[in-house]
Formats: structure tokens, C-alpha cells, sequence
């Protein structure tokens, strides 16, 4: 079988780990190490910042889903676990990137399995991207139920528990209102002192101002112990459909 390296050029067969070292090669190769240098103090990791932009770790994983197309999810699921595994937060993000290109990985998952490929999310934007394109839609979807996200919303990593924040934002989207799920996981974690929950609780609310406002408005009058900076930013979402008055979210 065919494969493309980084670029498209085609080479032999090539198994999971193959595909995610030809990946990490052409990361490394467009690489920007003041990007590298930036990102080490905007999302702190215990893994390698290559330098890659977003758009290069998506081309990345459109580019393995192009070779894997044909093969069945064990061999995606394989390569996403062989990404992971390489140490580097750029190439952990074209792993998630490459699961959101296979929905039928995705509805084959349990919850055991997401939560071991969430491991060594360490960071705010590794789980956001995990959370968007593999917890969130997995929830959405029934592979995940609704005790497993209660779960993640009172566990003792930061990480989890804004897991299960953004996972509320996914199953918002197109208009698919959920308020009183979404509405649950913000009440556990509406005392939640980190930045970084507190900033996910305000994302939660936000996303689903737009579908169900009364909802939004009267979680915000029985919580008036919440931060300003979360009233202030979803209070403007209701009233203006943005963040704040000077820029969108």
C-alpha cells in the first residue's frame, strides 16, 4: 500500500509508526523556533514545542488520513497512539487533528479509551484540540455518557476538569442547545478557582448564550459569587454576541 511522506511524495507501505516519524520530520522541517519559543510560555508542557503552526499540524493529519483512507480505524487509531507517543506537543495535536478526520475511530472509542489518549494533555490548547475533535464529539455521541463527564468535572487535574468544560461547547454547536447538560457541569465548577476553569466556564456559557439566553441570564443571577471577568465576557456575549465590545471571541 502506498503511502505520502510530508509534501506528497509517495513511499512504500508504511505502518503507524512510519507515518507518525514521516510527520514529526516535516513538522520539524517547517518548524519556527521563535513560534517554538512563545508557545513554551503560552501553553506550558512537559513535551517538546516544535514550532509548527495549526494549520501545519491539520495538514499533517489530512495528509496521514489520505494514506489511511483506505485501512481500517484500528490502523488511524494505531498512528494517533504512535503521534502521541513521540513526545512533541505539535505532533500530539495532528493526532487529534487526525482522529477528527475519522469519525468511525471516534464512535468506536469507550470512555476508558479517551480518557488514556487524553493523557499527557498537559496544557490548555492540547485539550482543547483533544477535547474538540475527539471528548467532545465522543460525548455528543453517546460513547461518553453523561456520569463520565461528571466525572471529569470533579476530578483533581486541571486538565480534565477543563476537558469537560469544552467538551459542553462542542455539544452546543449548529445550534443544538443543550443547556441543561451544559448548565450541570458549569455548576460544578462554578468555584473552581484556576485561571484556566474559570476562563473554560465562561467559553461554556458563551457558546450556549446564543441558543438558550434565558437559560444563560438566570445561571448568572443565582451565581453572583462568580468572577467579574466571567460576567463581564458572557454578559456581553448575550447582549452583543460578542466577548467584549472591541473583538469577537
Amino acid at each position: 500500500v502506498p503511502t505520502e511522506q510530508g509534501g506528497g511524495q509517495v513511499t512504500g507501505a508504511a505502518g503507524p509508526e512510519v507515518l507518525a516519524a514521516e510527520a514529526l520530520t516535516a513538522l520539524r522541517a517547517q518548524a519556527d523556533p521563535g513560534r517554538a519559543t512563545v508557545m513554551r510560555r503560552y501553553a506550558p508542557t512537559a513535551e517538546d514545542h516544535l514550532g509548527a503552526t495549526v494549520p501545519q499540524a491539520r495538514a499533517e493529519a489530512a495528509r496521514i488520513a489520505r494514506v489511511l483512507k483506505s485501512r481500517p480505524p484500528e490502523a488511524a487509531l494505531a498512528t494517533a497512539e504512535a503521534l502521541l507517543a513521540l513526545g512533541a506537543f505539535d505532533t500530539r495535536c495532528t493526532a487529534a487533528y487526525l482522529l477528527g478526520r475519522r469519525p468511525d475511530v471516534v464512535r468506536a472509542l469507550t470512555p476508558e479509551d479517551v480518557e488514556r489518549l487524553a493523557v499527557g494533555n498537559d496544557n490548555w490548547a492540547a485539550v482543547d484540540a483533544f477535547t474538540a475533535e475527539v471528548a467532545g464529539p465522543a460525548w455528543r455521541d453517546g460513547q461518553v455518557t453523561d456520569a463520565d463527564v461528571r466525572r471529569w468535572a470533579s476530578s483533581g487535574d486541571v486538565w480534565t476538569r477543563r476537558m469537560a468544560l469544552v467538551a459542553t461547547t462542542v455539544r452546543n454547536r449548529k445550534g443544538a442547545s443543550e443547556p441543561e447538560r451544559t448548565l450541570e457541569i458549569c455548576e460544578r465548577l462554578v468555584h473552581d478557582e484556576h485561571p484556566l476553569i474559570r476562563k473554560a466556564l465562561s467559553w461554556a456559557l458563551r457558546a450556549l448564550a446564543p441558543t438558550a439566553p434565558e437559560a444563560v441570564w438566570a445561571f448568572l443571577a443565582a451565581h453572583a459569587e462568580l468572577p467579574r471577568s466571567v460576567t463581564r465576557e458572557v454578559e456581553s456575549k448575550l447582549r452583543t454576541g460578542r466577548k467584549s465590545a472591541s473583538r469577537h471571541r
